[in-house]
C-alpha cells in the first residue's frame, strides 16, 4: 500500500488525540460546566470520529477487492458499492441523533450550533467518502505496495506487532470459551461478594463531598444589536466592583482572597449568548477556609 493510503491511519490517530486534548482543554477552561454538558462534548467527538471511520471502512474494502486481482477502477467501484448501504445507514443514524439537538433551548441552546456543525460535516463526509475517496483510490499507484525501503521495514514491524496482538487475543478468547462457566459466573460471583462485603460494613463507603468552586463566572447580555462599547463599559464597571470587593476582603482577612479576574467580550458561558451585546467576567478565588457571604 502506498503512503497516500496509509495516510488514513495517521488521520485516525490524529483525530483521536485531537478529541482527547480538546476535551481536556474545554473542561480545564470551563470547570463550572455541568456533567451533562461534558457528555455532549463526548457526543461531539463521536461525530468527528465517524468522519474518519467511514473513510477507513471504504478504503479498506476497496483495497481488499484490489488484492483479489481486480483493476483499481473496478476495485474502487465494487468496494464502494458493497459497503454503501451500511456506511450510509451508520452516518444517517448519527445525523438523526444530533438532529434532536437542533430543537433544544434554554441553557443548552449552545448545543444547536454544535449539532449544526456536526451534521454538516457528516453530510459532507458522505460526499467525500462515496465520490472523492474512491476517485483517489482508483489509481494503481495509490493501491500498489510502496517501494520505499524505510516504509517497508516500518510497515513490517507494525504488521508483526498487530499479528502478535491478534494471536494473543485469539488465545484469550479460546480459553474463555473453553472455560465458559468461569468466564460467565466468575465476574457475577465477584460482584456478589463485593456487594455482601459492602452491606456487612467490611468495605467502607463514603460519598464525595461538595467541593466549593475556586472561581465564579458572571454573564451579562443586552439586547442583540446593542453597541459593543455599552457592553464593554458595563463589564469594566463590574470589574471595578469586584476589585473594590477584593480590597475590602484583603483588609478584613489580611489575605488576598480574589486572586485574579478577567473580562471576556463577545461570549458567555451559561446563558448561551454570542455577539457584541454580551460578555462575562471570570473571578478566581483563593482556596482557603474562609466562608464568604456575597
Amino acid at each position: 500500500m502506498s503512503w497516500d493510503f496509509s495516510l488514513a491511519e495517521t488521520i485516525t490517530l490524529g483525530s483521536i488525540w485531537h478529541s482527547i486534548f480538546h476535551d481536556w482543554d474545554v473542561c480545564a477552561r470551563r470547570s463550572l460546566w455541568n456533567d451533562y454538558k461534558y457528555d455532549f462534548i463526548i457526543w461531539d467527538d463521536i461525530g468527528c470520529w465517524y468522519l474518519v471511520d467511514d473513510g477507513i471502512v471504504i478504503a479498506e474494502n476497496i483495497y481488499s477487492h484490489f488484492e483479489r486481482g481486480k483493476s483499481p477502477m473496478r476495485a474502487a467501484l465494487d468496494g464502494t458499492m458493497e459497503v454503501l448501504s451500511s456506511v450510509f445507514t451508520s452516518v444517517l443514524t448519527t445525523i438523526v441523533a444530533f438532529g434532536f439537538l437542533l430543537f433544544v433551548g434554554g441553557d443548552m441552546a449552545m448545543m444547536e450550533e454544535m449539532a449544526f456543525s456536526v451534521i454538516g460535516c457528516l453530510i459532507f463526509s458522505l460526499v467525500e467518502a462515496f465520490l472523492i475517496l474512491p476517485a483517489h483510490l482508483s489509481h494503481k499507484h495509490t493501491l500498489e505496495a510502496s517501494k520505499n525501503k524505510n516504509y517497508k521495514s516500518i510497515r513490517t514491524k507494525i504488521n508483526k506487532g498487530i499479528e502478535r496482538l491478534r494471536n494473543g487475543y485469539e488465545k484469550l478468547v479460546s480459553h474463555c470459551t473453553r472455560w465458559y462457566r468461569i468466564t460467565v459466573f466468575g465476574p457475577m460471583i465477584f460482584i456478589v461478594i463485593i456487594i455482601g462485603l459492602t452491606i456487612s460494613g467490611i468495605i467502607q463507603t463514603a460519598f464525595y463531598p461538595n467541593i466549593p468552586f475556586d472561581n465564579v463566572g458572571i454573564d451579562i447580555a443586552f439586547k442583540p444589536g446593542d453597541r459593543e462599547d455599552q457592553t464593554e463599559n458595563f463589564l469594566w464597571y463590574l470589574d471595578s466592583i469586584v476589585s473594590d470587593y477584593g480590597i475590602e476582603l484583603r483588609e478584613t482577612y489580611g489575605d488576598t482572597i480574589i486572586t485574579y479576574n478577567s473580562l471576556n467580550l463577545g461570549s458567555t458561558e451559561r446563558i448561551g449568548e454570542r455577539g457584541s451585546h454580551c460578555g462575562n467576567i471570570r473571578v478566581s478565588v483563593k482556596e482557603n477556609d474562609y466562608h464568604l457571604n456575597s
